[in-house]
């Protein structure tokens, strides 16, 4: 019995101790996000996570790189647009597609515009890099390959909206998880 009453107290003060600890973790990186971001800022996209960092876009067109160790922003780059995919990160370089069909391309570490070519669609679904192309689903039923460093079209292919499309997003989806 003695046991069961020390295992008891034991575990409540450890609950005790680990419940308030937790709390004031969650409310200083509250805070941080509060200080760095208003509400209109939180975006459309995707978060994506690569290395120290978080990337997302919003509807307004704003790219944000963000630093996980300390909450806060690197940069946060305008493109004019709404920005309608995960933000994709390669090597050095950032991308997002945008509602009026531009890839936009930027630096990571600075988030300085490398390039931006417009594509005659509306950009839709992630991205996939597969052999030095960069490629993507239009709305109107393109998949597009580009070469991820200069943009220029390397495939283009127009699929109908029906079962090939269908199964040209389930292909390069799938492609994206490997």
């Amino acid at each position: 019995m003695k046991k069961i009453i020390i295992s008891l107290l034991a575990l409540t003060f450890v609950s005790c101790a680990h419940g308030p600890i937790k709390k004031i973790q969650e409310q200083r990186y509250t805070g941080k996000w509060k200080r760095n971001f208003s509400s209109k800022n939180i975006g459309l996209s995707q978060m994506t996570a690569h290395g120290d960092s978080v990337y997302w876009g919003t509807e307004l067109g704003e790219i944000f790189r963000i630093a996980t160790p300390n909450m806060k922003k690197i940069w946060r780059v305008e493109v004019g647009d709404a920005i309608t995919t995960p933000v994709f990160v390669h090597g050095e370089y950032v991308y997002v597609g945008t509602q009026k069909g531009d890839i936009v391309c930027l630096d990571m570490a600075k988030g300085k515009k490398r390039w931006s070519k417009n594509y005659n669609t509306s950009i839709r679904g992630p991205f996939t890099l597969f052999q030095d192309h960069l490629f993507f689903l239009g709305l109107d039923g393109q998949v597009f390959g580009i070469d991820f460093v200069t943009g220029k079209i390397g495939f283009s292919q127009r699929f109908f909206v029906n079962d090939s499309f269908t199964l040209a997003y389930e292909l390069l989806t799938a492609v994206s998880d490997d």
